[in-house]
């Protein structure tokens, strides 16, 4: 059936799953190279449109349906979702009578359903310069670390937060921790323009992403009676991580947090954390377990960096990690680099039952996503979270530029749950 036959139109066909599931990213301002906002937008972009949604290219969403949990944050088309934009495009695309649906609105400032302003905002310590291009500028220019004090003396409890990125056209993914110094460090520098292990000196990470931004998502809120805890103290930093992609002209950015603070105390606390706490193997080997490194690269802030030998195709990764009291998982975050290949993360249960979480068939490190469970999943103490994944160092991997080198990488296989107040972090216990 052609799109003429089936009556279908821009206004009353297409434009509803544009406005669903790409223009979060494809609006003006934001970071995707052209608007998918109203037709006359579209129309130029129609056949790229085509050839992107059949491919399944567009929009990018990298987990396997058929062996993952279902996500609230999916935005992948269906069959007949896809084929409709086919028929369309070759019908003319034509626009249809009456007036467009009117795209979602996102907005630009804070987004919290209260319509208050953050009760804390944290704003970059400088104007950083982004440069026009990429050329000629250090990884570590475009991957900047910034330090500013927490300003707190004791712990708050987040409720929400939201990472804002200024010039969006050129933020690609903005992180946030917080990090501890000893007593009597020295301050650390307010911006350092390098990468690895060697930004956060002596410091020592006591919370994982506290707040973070990719494209289309940045504002988070935690479930009734759950707050995210924020540790205060005399030498904690927060410590804000940017990446940044430059779009062909100079901009100066100032991206800013917001956090809005729960009244006291709440039931169970949110907890972000990669699941590397308890057993990490390399191709079989221990590497890590508990809080002692056994071989090889060590963990930074609970992070293992694997060294894939040189012309290795396929190089595992395996993290086991023992429940320590009841949890609910809300949301997974694979992170790796160019190596990675594939990610699976799996539920074992006490009763020795298994239950397939998310697979990553094929890994791209271009999109970060935080995979959000349309479900959160209660997960008993003695339960085990495995996670593993795969990693390519070979002449069929496009992306590395020498195989037959050694290639480091990152293991990062992070997910968002939540314990009881007071009942331990479960990240935190060894194996």
């Amino acid at each position: 059936m052609t799109a003429a036959a089936a009556g279908e139109t821009f206004v009353k066909d297409i434009a509803p799953i544009l406005n669903r599931s790409c223009v979060g990213c494809h609006r003006p301002g934001e970071a995707a190279p052209m608007s998918l906002v109203g037709y006359e937008s579209v129309r130029p972009w129609v056949r790229s449109i085509r050839q992107r949604v059949t491919s399944r290219q567009m929009p990018p969403w990298t987990a396997d349906a058929a062996n993952s949990v279902a996500f609230n944050n999916d935005p992948s088309l269906s069959r007949e979702e896809v084929d409709r934009i086919a028929r369309w495009v070759d019908a003319g695309s034509p626009r249809g009578e009456g007036a467009e649906p009117a795209a979602p609105s996102l907005a630009m400032g804070w987004s919290d359903a209260s319509g208050r302003p953050p009760d804390y905002v944290l704003t970059l310590p400088v104007d950083y310069a982004v440069p026009a291009s990429s050329s000629g500028a250090s990884a570590g220019a475009l991957n900047p670390t910034f330090y500013v004090k927490v300003p707190f003396a004791d712990d708050r409890w987040i409720r929400a937060a939201q990472a804002r990125p200024d010039q969006r056209g050129v933020v690609h993914y903005m992180d946030l921790n917080v990090v501890e110094f000893p007593d009597g460090s020295p301050a650390p520098a307010a911006v350092i323009q390098e990468t690895g292990a060697s930004v956060i000196g002596n410091g020592r990470e006591i919370d994982f992403l506290t707040a973070n931004y990719r494209p289309g998502y940045g504002y988070e809120t935690f479930p009734a009676g759950s707050a995210r805890r924020l540790k205060g103290g005399k030498q904690r930093y927060f410590q804000i991580t940017m990446h940044y992609e430059p779009n062909g002209k100079p901009v100066t950015d100032r991206s800013t947090f917001g956090f809005w603070f729960a009244s006291g105390a709440p039931a169970t606390e949110i907890v972000k954390a990669p699941m590397t706490a308890g057993l990490v193997t390399a191709e079989g080997k221990v590497v890590f377990e508990g809080a002692k490194a056994k071989v090889g690269p060590t963990l930074q802030t609970r992070v293992y960096y694997p060294t894939v030998p040189a012309n290795t195709p396929r190089f595992e990764v395996v993290s086991v990690q023992t429940v320590s009291q009841p949890m609910t998982i809300y949301e997974l975050m694979p992170h790796a680099h160019n190596r990675a290949s594939d990610f699976k993360y799996t539920v074992v249960f006490p009763d020795g039952r298994e239950q397939g979480l998310l697979t990553v068939p094929r890994y791209d490190d271009t999109w970060q996503f935080a995979y959000r469970l349309a479900t959160p999943l209660q997960v008993p103490a003695g339960a085990k979270l495995v996670v593993v994944a795969h990693y390519n160092n070979s002449a069929s991997n496009r992306t590395v530029k020498s195989p037959a080198q050694p290639g480091g990488d990152m293991f990062m296989p992070v997910m968002q749950y939540s314990v009881a107040v007071g009942a331990g972090r479960s990240s935190d216990q060894q194996q």
